[in-house]
């Protein structure tokens, strides 16, 4: 039991090493300006100049981002299915530019705001528009003739319903032809 405590108190420890480690380790600049101040700058202008925000994917390069930031020039060709998803703007766009991933650093949202301003709006590359062209254009091909109801007989399912209300109601009418003589007599 002993030598668990020992070994818990040195794995403990090793963790508040490395955390003081890391901490000693960021320049003072980043350590007197808080953390709220660059989330309160996204929050800004995400909302009131409708730039976008998202938690990118892996798959595209960006290695380690947590936060993705892509200006409203951009994002309104996203929100209106030109650009069908935001890992073209990723792939073919250039970092600091076109977006910027996470808050400080190369390509970070503050050196893009420090550089191009708030109302930014850059337009998109050829390769953008293009890639998403393709994407779109395989999306069309995938549609079925079933999900577009092509290969449904409509016509004649509507002819048939509607000689079926006609033959209801020319029933209808004998019927009541045959009763109304049936008074009469």
């Amino acid at each position: 039991a002993g030598s668990s405590s020992v070994s818990r108190s040195k794995t403990s420890g090793t963790l508040q090493q490395r955390r003081s480690t890391r901490a000693s380790t960021r320049s003072s600049q980043e350590a007197d300006e808080p953390k709220g101040d660059i989330r309160a700058i996204a929050t800004y202008l995400r909302v009131s100049r409708y730039w976008m925000e998202f938690h990118p994917s892996s798959r595209y390069g960006n290695g380690t981002a947590t936060y993705a930031f892509i200006p409203a020039s951009i994002a309104m060709f996203i929100r209106n299915g030109t650009i069908p998803q935001k890992h073209i703007v990723l792939k073919h766009g250039t970092i600091g530019v076109h977006f910027a991933l996470d808050y400080e650093g190369i390509g970070g949202l503050r050196a893009m705001v420090e550089k191009y301003g708030e109302d930014y709006a850059p337009y998109p590359t050829d390769e953008m528009l293009e890639c998403a062209k393709n994407e779109q254009d395989k999306r069309l091909l995938r549609v079925s003739e079933w999900d577009l109801g092509e290969d449904m007989p409509w016509e004649a399912v509507g002819e048939r319903i509607v000689e079926e209300v006609r033959e209801k109601m020319r029933h209808k009418l004998d019927k009541v032809k045959s009763d109304h003589e049936s008074e009469e007599n």
